[in-house]
């Protein structure tokens, strides 16, 4: 009887500060307790013959029900537990095979990317788990914008109930390929304790820098390509991106459920529309919607993850991957931790195929080896069977691939070549007083720019060729022949004291290999809107600094990042143009005049950074 009396008269005496006091411990005791790390046990090592698969809904935080698909190793004995991968996706988490093909593709999942990875990931003892993000393939919910706070925070969801799985170690990885690797860098903003490496391919860093609008000028080719994939998918339409195969053998996204499929994608018209919200961007801090506080920042891994992580990261990128390489590698800086890498290929976007120009073969193998050491090392204790350093690059020209410990490697030193008399470069300033060269810019011009097309647009045969055409149509400035190989390894800067007649413009800069027998190889590129050229170069409305006509203003174009070794023999050419028509939108070319002016007392120049000696052989 006392204790059935006791308990009610003292909750009925507690005064309501001290209730509420106690009301907050309780809630503070049970949100620590929530965000204690999940149990883990001992992930499996041993490998697998096949693997299970399975299809599911998860509920979100907000009831939003996601589409999963696992995969994990046929043969799991009891209690034996796994490390997991996690891949959300915004391009179907798997495909619906029509019936005619299924005997064609066998009975398991089929999906649009990381099939190979995932199939070597699951049979060395790995379970991997495919999402559909919100809004997208057989999931429910609204993808409102590109990489939303909500999507993030979806991931913490999912690993949330990954931990909870029978097969799972409590011990996850995150990864992807573009759009997905640019996801599976932003979950560490989670600050999720079971996420413990992440590795991204061809990601972007700065939505608008990286992707978007690379020097301030909008990249019209990607952006339109890129807006028709995604609605391809959100439209179950691939034929028109992928071509007649996929519009005849698939169906669309694998349903989990075939009776919710058409209620989960029933607002799919709704999805943002990607080139409405790209198009009217001019700074980074305009607004991608109307009344709405969103800027390219609100989507960019930068600005959401910042440098705010212990998790090491293993980011792929390539030379030719748009802008993409440039905000790789500060990706790399920014987030650094013990264990993290970087590898820098010959590749396009989303592509593993050699791109170089000295390359004999382009077929390249996936490198799923590469993932699978590094997950072996920071979900399972497996330590490399050899060390390596930080940084491992891919030098075209020498093809070989080259190791650092930062970029650009401490063995890199500046060299100079200034614009001179007669379009050429020295390594002197030219001893005439002042002169100059004009181009009249051509509004038309195209510079067969494959760098900057979407991979599934694009297809997996792309390369530059002969540049002859193109280069002939541009401003350009050329060396004599160098007598040794010289190895550029960093990221080329051009310093022009640059006169228009009008306030902005484009300016295209490229760096070019020529043959002794004249052929002409693409090296790397930079463009910069003239409205962007202030020194300080944040592409803020606040910071816009047009041109002032017909005054010659010092101008800087920071080319991409590159590796390239020019041959003894060959000459080092800067070719420039102000347009590069369905590649990039410009402000109306058309009657634009540039003057360049070079001499001691406009020393305009290219800073190359050159390997020393002993590295380049």
């Amino acid at each position: 009887m006392p204790t059935k009396t006791a308990g009610p008269m003292r909750r009925s005496n507690l005064k309501p500060p001290i209730a509420l006091i106690v009301g907050i411990w309780l809630v503070a005791s049970a949100l620590s307790q929530s965000a204690q790390p999940p149990a883990t046990h001992e992930p499996t090592t041993r490998r697998f013959g096949g693997m299970q698969e399975s299809s599911h809904y998860v509920k979100m935080r907000d009831g939003v029900r996601l589409a999963v698909d696992v995969h994990i190793p046929n043969g799991l004995k009891p209690g034996e537990r796994t490390a997991t991968i996690l891949h959300m996706s915004r391009y179907y988490r798997s495909l619906d095979i029509k019936t005619l093909w299924r005997p064609l593709f066998g009975a398991g999942f089929y999906t649009v990317t990381e099939r190979d990875t995932r199939e070597q990931m699951v049979k060395a003892g790995y379970s991997w788990v495919d999402v559909d993000v919100r809004g997208t393939g057989a999931s429910f919910g609204k993808w409102e914008y590109p990489l939303s706070p909500e999507e993030v925070r979806d991931g913490s969801d999912v690993i949330d109930w990954i931990v909870q799985q029978p097969w799972s170690a409590g011990i996850v990885g995150a990864t992807g390929g573009s759009y997905n690797a640019s996801l599976a860098i932003m979950l560490l903003a989670n600050d999720h304790p079971a996420l413990k490496a992440v590795v991204t391919r061809f990601g972007a860093w700065d939505m608008y820098e990286d992707v978007f609008l690379p020097g301030g000028l909008p990249a019209t080719s990607f952006r339109e390509g890129y807006s028709k994939l995604v609605a391809a998918f959100d439209q179950n339409e691939l034929g028109g991106v992928f071509g007649w195969a996929a519009g005849g053998m698939v169906r669309g996204v694998r349903p989990v459920d075939a009776k919710l499929l058409p209620s989960a994608q029933a607002s799919r018209g709704n999805n943002a529309n990607l080139d409405f919200l790209i198009k009217p961007l001019i700074f980074r801090d305009d607004p991608t919607t109307p009344g709405r506080p969103w800027t390219s920042e609100h989507f960019s891994p930068y600005f959401v993850v910042g440098t705010r992580t212990k998790v090491p990261v293993f980011s792929y990128t390539g030379w030719f991957d748009g802008a993409m390489v440039r905000g790789q590698i500060h990706q790399f800086e920014a987030t650094r931790a013990p264990g993290s890498r970087l590898k820098i290929g010959p590749w396009f976007h989303a592509d593993f195929s050699n791109a170089s120009p000295y390359a004999e073969r382009a077929d390249w193998p996936d490198p799923a080896d590469d993932v699978q050491e590094f997950f072996d090392e920071h979900l399972r204790g497996i330590k490399p069977r050899v060390e390596k350093l930080a940084i491992e690059y891919f030098s075209m020209g020498a093809e070989v691939w080259r190791t650092a410990n930062e970029w650009p490697p401490a063995t890199s030193e500046s060299q100079y070549l200034y614009f001179s008399d007669s379009k050429t470069l020295t390594p002197f300033v030219s001893k005439t007083p002042d002169a100059s060269d004009r181009h009249q810019v051509d509004p038309a011009f195209e510079s067969g720019a494959a760098r900057w097309g979407v991979a599934a647009g694009s297809g997996r045969s792309r390369k530059y060729g002969d540049r002859r055409e193109y280069s002939a149509r541009l401003l350009t400035y050329t060396s004599a022949p160098i007598e040794r190989p010289l190895e550029v390894v960093g990221n080329p800067r051009v310093e022009i004291h640059l006169s228009a007649n009008r306030q902005d413009g484009g300016l295209f800069v490229y760096l070019e290999d020529v043959a002794p027998d004249g052929r002409i190889r693409y090296v790397t590129e930079g463009q910069l809107r003239l409205l962007h050229r202030a020194e300080r170069r944040t592409f803020r409305r606040a910071d816009a600094k047009p041109m002032i006509p017909g005054t010659a203003e010092m101008v800087t174009v920071d080319l991409l990042p590159t590796a390239y070794r020019f041959p003894a023999g060959h000459a080092i050419r800067i070719a420039i143009g102000g347009a590069d028509a369905g590649t990039f939108d410009v402000v109306d070319a058309s009657g634009a005049l540039y003057t360049l002016h070079h001499g001691q007392l406009h020393q305009s120049r290219v800073r190359l950074p050159v390997l020393g000696p002993s590295r380049s052989r």
